[in-house]
């Protein structure tokens, strides 16, 4: 199952990352008060003199950060699907995660639709 990477898998992580970058920095910008690009690297260099450290420290970066991680931890859960099942094919409605999702969805908005996030 182990395969060796070659150098086209690396360039095509290194693309990855690159546009994950930019995206981040664009999602850093735009929102309900836009920020220009030079705010937002000033913060990076000098973080205490930024006029928007409370919109980036708080409301942007955690976000961000989250996506990135979530989005990371469903990659990851998708590989070891696909190394347990030994099936490079796998997806969650093989063993019904999607059908559990399906239901628990259905039950939270039918009796707890009532509570706020």
């Amino acid at each position: 199952m182990t395969e060796k990477i070659n150098k086209k898998d690396n360039y095509h992580l290194i693309f990855a990352l690159i546009f994950l970058a930019i995206i981040s920095v664009v999602s850093m910008m735009v929102g309900s008060s836009f920020i220009p690009l030079q705010r937002v690297l000033m913060y990076f260099i000098n973080p205490n003199d930024s006029v928007d450290q409370f919109t980036l420290e708080v409301l942007r970066l955690p976000r961000i950060t989250l996506a990135i991680l979530a989005g990371a931890a469903l990659g990851m859960s998708g590989l070891m699907l696909q190394n347990v099942l030994k099936n490079p094919i796998a997806s969650p409605d093989i063993i019904g995660i999607t059908g559990g999702a399906s239901l628990s969805a259905v039950v939270f908005i039918a009796f707890f639709s009532h509570l706020t996030i």
